[in-house]
């Protein structure tokens, strides 16, 4: 298979083309002590003068990301780290991401329960005192239902 026509490959290029901030500058942006990592490689010949390589079927650490690991695979090794090779759940940066794009979602959609009027009462949805609750009574209360 030709280089151009890996995922990996061509998310790592375009990353560095548009200088799109790294898992690092992420982490460091939420506060998160930001962590380094390094890639494993299917070769130690770099491709076309490119800094990563693809392609021998004997693998060898290539490349060291140091402080400027893709946030795409500081997510998955963080992951990775966090869980073994399974990375079956996301660690601090990952979840913080999810976690804000998933309240974006709720806050811009119309049908959410935070434009719809919805006000729980005590001892429903978890909901302590009248109309007094958040997204994570919510979301506790759902996982015990």
């Amino acid at each position: 298979m030709p280089i151009d026509h890996v995922l990996a490959y061509r998310n790592l290029k375009r990353g560095k083309t548009f200088e799109l901030p790294t898992g690092q500058d992420v982490a460091a942006f939420y506060d998160i002590v930001p962590r380094q990592f390094t890639i494993l490689s299917k070769t130690t010949q770099a491709v076309d003068g490119d800094d990563f390589a693809y392609g021998s079927p004997d693998f060898a650490l290539t490349q060291k990301f140091g402080s400027h690991t893709p946030l795409w695979y500081y997510i998955l090794k963080e992951a990775q780290d966090r869980n073994g090779p399974s990375g079956k759940h996301l660690d601090k940066l990952g979840r913080r991401i999810l976690t804000e794009c998933f309240v974006a979602f709720l806050e811009a959609s119309p049908q959410s329960i935070f434009d719809s009027g919805f006000t729980p009462s005590a001892g429903r949805f978890g909901c302590t005192t009248d109309g007094d609750y958040n997204l994570a009574m919510l979301v506790r209360y759902a996982s015990v239902q």
